[in-house]
């Protein structure tokens, strides 16, 4: 019933309004340089209602399209991080198996991905000792520093014993003596010393 009601005090305004703008058309004249347009008022106010909703849509569109590859990059990066541990159990299974190129490889992309990548980065660094890559390995140790700040002390023991099974024994040496400042009497660091 309220629906009927509804419907019939629209049909009344409508009318009302269709009558109005037969009697009282008015008159809007617009005029640029050579250009002209002469319309009726009302015809005037339904063309500018018109272009509102035109553009009001195309916003609406773009809004959309603009949300769409938002939601787009925020699944990809979470697929992403999704696949990390696959690549850190395979990189891990390469590594043992000693196949050190394919592991490295794997496991840096788990470690890009990853928001624990600390484990990969480790295991990365053992794949490029064995491979002689040195760079890349104090690289890997850098970034999972960065990654695990707290981890600082493991990780310059594996550095100084990398160092030490790579006979850089300079690199090693300078290892061990920031070590030496930040636990001096670490079991492990003595042991270290008497292996040179």
């Amino acid at each position: 019933m309220i629906k009927i009601i509804i419907i019939a005090v629209i049909i009344v305004i409508l009318g009302w309004l269709g009558w109005h703008t037969h009697e009282n058309s008015g008159y809007v004249l617009i005029t640029y340089s050579h250009w002209s347009i002469e319309t009726s008022l009302w015809m005037a106010v339904f063309s500018l209602f018109l272009l509102f909703l035109a553009l009001y849509l195309l916003i609406r569109l773009l809004a959309g399209i603009c949300s769409l590859t938002s939601k787009a990059i925020h699944w990809r990066a979470r697929s992403q991080k999704k696949r990390a541990p696959y690549w850190l159990e395979f990189g891990t299974c390469e590594l043992i198996e000693q196949r050190w190129k394919p592991a490295e490889e794997a496991l840096i992309k788990s470690a890009k991905k990853s928001d624990k990548p600390l484990t990969a980065y480790i295991n990365a660094a053992l794949a490029a000792q064995k491979q002689g890559a040195f760079d890349r390995r104090d690289t890997y140790l850098k970034k999972a520093y960065q990654s695990t700040p707290e981890a600082e002390i493991s990780l310059g023991f594996l550095q100084a014993q990398l160092q030490i099974k790579a006979e850089q024994w300079d690199q090693a040496s300078s290892t061990l003596q920031k070590l030496e400042k930040a636990v001096p009497h670490h079991a492990l660091l003595k042991t270290l010393k008497n292996s040179f």
